[in-house]
């Protein structure tokens, strides 16, 4: 009778036992817990630096003499002579800068083919009734993916990185009505 008991027990423990292979999604104790599937998190490091510069110059000149003398009947007129010169040069140089860092979670919204990750994620901040809104999009390979689930932004092929915010003046920042105006007339005419 022991010996069917005992058969019985190992075959209920079959029945009831787990596995060896895990379920779809359950993680080894060592395995990487880098985001590798749709909705896991990935925290996109920004460090982004742009500059441009664009250089112009123009000149003209221009130079203009008359001259007349009196000879003969008419020497008791002056003598007429006449000089001109324009001269215009105009110069200008532009240059422009933007630097832009920030730490942005986003997800990863699909696996591509070859296993690469397309991540999206949005940052909105309001400070001081000011929003500021960082967006930060592109693809990602696995393996560019640090153990914390951290990559950096000049990793991210097809990279989409918006920074907007809008600025709100006090009373004490704004120039007053006057001035407001005028500037207006000036921009206006010229």
């Amino acid at each position: 009778m022991q010996k069917w008991a005992l058969i019985f027990l190992l075959m209920a423990n079959m029945l009831w036992a787990k596995s060896l292979w895990m379920e779809s999604n359950e993680r080894g104790l060592f395995s990487d817990h880098k985001a590798g599937k749709i909705g896991d998190i990935v925290t996109v490091v920004i460090v982004e630096e742009a500059k441009a510069s664009n250089m112009n110059s123009s000149k003209r000149d221009k130079n203009l003499e008359v001259t007349t003398e009196a000879s003969g009947a008419l020497d008791f007129l002056p003598k007429i002579g006449g000089k001109g010169e324009s001269k215009f040069k105009r110069g200008g140089a532009v240059t422009r800068a933007g630097s832009l860092q920030a730490k942005v979670t986003a997800q990863v919204i699909s696996v591509l083919p070859n296993g690469n990750l397309r991540i999206e994620g949005e940052r909105k901040v309001k400070i001081d009734n000011e929003e500021e809104t960082i967006y930060v999009s592109g693809i990602a390979r696995p393996e560019d993916i640090q153990a914390q689930n951290v990559i950096m932004s000049t990793y991210l092929a097809e990279a989409k990185i918006e920074y907007k915010g809008a600025v709100s003046l006090s009373s004490k920042e704004k120039p007053n009505v006057g001035v407001r105006v005028l500037q207006k007339l000036i921009g206006w005419v010229f």
